[in-house]
């Protein structure tokens, strides 16, 4: 399942998810396929960042979001984002291209004053 060490982003800044795969004998696999997308407690995309995908899948990635993907939409002291990640992988006793999602929640907060 993927994991992340910070759950608190600065607004317009750089901020890294980092994600960890694991089969379901809980051991650390490589997916055959990553997407992820950033998106809203609403579930609405932030900076076009639908769906995007991994070129080169590992079992440990990171996914660094900065400027647009951080900025505050609503005005609000802090704003909700998830980053969902969709995967598949494949099992030596269950099979082949089965799923794995997870998400990670973290907040944007909001400067008194960005340029």
């Amino acid at each position: 399942m993927p994991t992340t060490i910070e759950t608190e982003a600065i607004e317009k800044s750089s901020f890294l998810v980092t994600a960890g795969f694991t089969g379901l004998d809980g051991a650390a696999i490589v997916p055959v396929t990553i997407v992820w997308s950033l998106v809203e407690a609403d579930g609405t995309a932030v900076n076009s960042r639908d769906q995007v995908a991994i070129a080169t899948p590992a079992a440990s990635i990171g996914i660094l979001l900065s400027g647009d993907d951080l900025a505050i939409l609503d005005g609000k002291g802090y704003e909700e984002r998830y980053v969902v990640l969709e995967w598949t992988f494949d099992d030596a006793t269950y099979g082949d291209n089965l799923p794995g999602k997870d998400q990670v929640k973290f907040n944007v907060v909001n400067l008194r004053k960005v340029t």
